[in-house]
């Protein structure tokens, strides 16, 4: 392979990485705040966390995202917790929402 198309092979992986990425947790997030207004609850605050997962540490698959969460409830209260996105098969493809609370 000439060095242009090594150069050019490598950019269009990096490309695709990245949007894959980019898709994974816009999803993610998505299928988040459509359980939160389904659930009558306001999303406070999200956090992706890659290391610290709560209690889903050793309950999560790559295909998984944890949030850490705070919610308010329709009577002001708030509530934290981690919510895991996504289905161990399909991953983010899965609209499922796990939540454990503090």
């Amino acid at each position: 392979m000439e060095p242009a198309e090594v150069l050019l092979f490598v950019v269009a992986v990096a490309i695709f990485v990245i949007l894959t990425w980019v898709w994974h947790f816009g999803r993610a997030r998505k299928t988040l705040t459509d359980w939160a207004a389904d659930s009558g609850l306001d999303l406070v605050r999200a956090e992706v966390r890659f290391f610290r997962r709560g209690p889903f540490f050793w309950r999560s698959a790559k295909g998984h995202t944890v949030y850490h969460i705070v919610v308010r409830d329709a009577e002001g209260q708030t509530r934290s917790g981690y919510a895991r996105v996504g289905g161990w098969f399909l991953g983010v493809l899965s609209r499922q929402v796990t939540v454990e609370w503090e």
